[in-house]
């Protein structure tokens, strides 16, 4: 993974799928996996009968100025969001994460701003989950490439 991929960044630009969001401020992506565990019989206290590791999930949180704006996407279809920021060297970058599904409004929270150091200000965020198909692989749901 590349640096900066594993920790909330400030955003250039997001779109959902090609919709700009309005002022959108910053983001985070998880991975995590996907298990099912059959607990087996209630003597049998050591551990799961059996565990059965499935995908890679692949979450989003999206957090902006605009609350009108965050909570609009509730009511969206699945697509993809893209995520423009800075990368290293200053170089502009985007992710692109397939398919996702916004559902789980955050409320509000106070962030630093990364305009006026040692300050504050107030976002509005959101939850969404990349929706794979049978096709998808984690490389596919999400993308990392240089941006114009």
């Amino acid at each position: 993974m590349a640096t900066g991929e594993s920790t909330a960044f400030w955003l250039r630009y997001a779109k959902h799928p090609t919709v700009a969001i309005n002022k959108a401020r910053r983001a985070s992506i998880t991975i995590t996996t996907v298990k099912a565990e059959d607990p087996g019989s209630a003597v049998q206290a050591a551990s799961p009968a059996t565990v059965a590791v499935g995908k890679m999930r692949v979450d989003v949180q999206l957090f902006g100025t605009d609350p009108a704006a965050i909570r609009a996407l509730i009511a969206e279809a699945a697509a993809n969001l893209v995520l423009g920021y800075v990368g290293d060297a200053a170089a502009n970058e985007k992710h692109t994460l397939k398919n996702v599904r916004f559902h789980t409004p955050l409320g509000q929270l106070e962030l630093p701003d990364p305009d006026a150091p040692g300050g504050t200000i107030s976002v509005w965020g959101i939850a969404g989950t990349c929706v794979a198909v049978s096709t998808d692989t984690l490389a596919l749901a999400w993308v990392t490439a240089t941006d114009a």
